[in-house]
């Protein structure tokens, strides 16, 4: 895009082409106080993002000069466009991931780009932004195998840093490869440029190391030295943390080599490691210097924090939604959180009153539902990356990322069994609405006007899934 605030305004204008449809893909903004629109991506390099099956649903622009920022600056959030869960390449890159079991993920559009152009067809990018358990979730569908690709430098170990608690428990094996270890070009884009660049950089992906070797010879590195007490204190703390990225549900063999690593870190034998690993999946018990957040009890912090109004705890929360006891409205809910753009999904009559903070009473279910319509409301995806990003509220922070995971149990992270269990529940949600209503009335009271006409809008959407099917297709949108 030129250096010009206007550039693309100008084109548009003279083109006659409504300039509405580009503010809302986020290529120019109105500005403050009226008088037209400028150029939101001025001076950089475009990139069209394309979903998995090509279409283009946003552009990326990456800065030319060094002291603009930030480096990267993407379209804005839509019902297409899921940032968290987008990855640059991939409708490129799928087929390759797919025959090779392995991903390679780089840091950016042009080391995505450089790697493809010297054949290393199965490397994607996220979007200028950290790795999230949706993009794991996309990942571990078509490979059993990433590789993180980092420049070396400090940023790349953070980031590698940061992909640990993502890809903790996934069943995928995922490793580190930084390059500045065989080669002093800055990236993978300069490096394959080189007369043996692809030699290099297939010998440094072959010398990637396990995502956990990778985090325990930083642990390595900072225990040396150390007293008993401060040892003891660092495995603690590190058992508490791998307990709640999901110890309990990691594959047997890969826990057993986790406490080796631990009890050959401490110096101590395998079963005093396990002795300290806490049974079942409801989070660490309290370690010697080492609670997780997640795990306080309210008396540790804020009680208008962790407690809801009625006395719901978060532990009873927490304990439900992990057995088999949810209503219909809280898998709708959990559903949402799964895949944001099924907000837009939800019968347009009545089907936002399903999931309304009001139907779940005083709880901690009501404040993350609460959290969810603020989301919606205000135009973005609510799904659970971006709750967890918006939201304070430790207790609604662990909820939502229970209710997340019991949800994608139940579908084992298939998009079409998410559907379909979304469609079921919701219709499930609705009778169950006009039963409630139905049973508050006693003989002598006839329905309000609200109820009367919640009833009517269920009874008219029973009869169009009764016309139509299942297929949402065919369903009338809102305008």
């Amino acid at each position: 895009s030129p250096e010009d605030w206007e550039g693309l305004v100008k084109t548009i204008r003279k083109k006659g082409i409504d300039e509405r449809i580009f503010v809302e893909a986020g290529l120019i903004k109105p500005r403050d106080g009226g008088g037209g629109c400028y150029d939101a991506l001025r001076n950089r390099l475009i990139f069209p993002i394309q979903d998995q099956i090509g279409r283009v649903i946003a552009f990326g622009g990456r800065k030319i000069k060094e002291e603009d920022e930030p480096k990267y600056l993407n379209s804005p959030e839509t019902r297409l466009f899921n940032k968290s869960a987008t990855l640059y390449g991939l409708n490129h890159a799928a087929k390759a991931i797919q025959q090779k079991h392995t991903a390679i993920i780089t840091e950016g559009y042009t080391d995505t780009i450089a790697c493809h152009q010297a054949g290393v067809s199965n490397a994607v990018a996220t979007l200028g932004t950290a790795l999230t358990r949706e993009h794991a979730v996309v990942l571990r569908r078509l490979c059993d195998r990433v590789v993180l690709l980092f420049d070396g430098d400090e940023a790349g170990q953070r980031a590698a840093d940061r992909a640990v608690p993502i890809f903790f428990a996934e069943p995928l094996d995922v490793r580190i490869c930084a390059l500045n270890r065989f080669t002093a070009a800055k990236d993978p884009d300069e490096l394959l440029k080189q007369e043996d660049g692809r030699e290099v950089f297939e010998r440094a992906l072959a010398a990637s190391a396990d995502i956990l070797e990778y985090r325990f010879a930083r642990l390595r590195s900072r225990l040396a030295g150390a007293g008993v007490a401060a040892l003891s204190r660092a495995i603690d703390e590190e058992i508490a943390q791998y307990v709640e990225w999901g110890l309990g549900e990691v594959a047997p063999v890969r826990q057993t080599l986790i406490v080796k690593q631990l009890a050959a870190l401490a110096g101590v034998d395998e079963d005093t490691v396990r002795r300290a690993i806490p049974r079942g999946r409801g989070g660490p018990r309290r370690l010697p210097q080492a609670a997780s957040a997640m795990e306080a009890k309210p008396t540790d912090m804020d009680s208008t924090s962790m407690d809801a109004p009625s006395g719901d705890s978060l532990e009873s929360t927490l304990a439900r939604v992990r057995s088999m006891g949810l209503s219909a409205s809280e898998h709708v809910l959990g559903c949402v959180l799964v895949d944001g753009e099924l907000w837009s999904a939800l019968p347009h009559d009545h089907g936002h009153e399903l999931i309304a903070p009001r139907a779940y009473g005083l709880s901690l279910m009501s404040r993350l539902a609460e959290v969810v319509d603020e989301i919606a409301m205000g135009g973005d995806s609510p799904g659970l990356s971006h709750v967890l990003d918006v939201v304070e509220d430790l207790g609604v922070k662990a909820l939502a990322t229970a209710l997340h995971q019991r949800i994608e149990r139940e579908t084992e992270a298939s998009r079409e069994r998410l559907r379909r269990h979304f469609n079921e529940c919701v219709r499930q949600a609705s009778r169950d609405i006009a039963m409630g209503a139905s049973n508050l009335r006693t003989a002598n009271d006839g329905p309000t006007s609200e109820e009367r006409e919640l009833l009517a809008m269920i009874e008219v959407q029973r009869r169009a899934h009764a016309e139509l099917g299942a297929d949402r297709r065919k369903m009338p949108r809102p305008s």
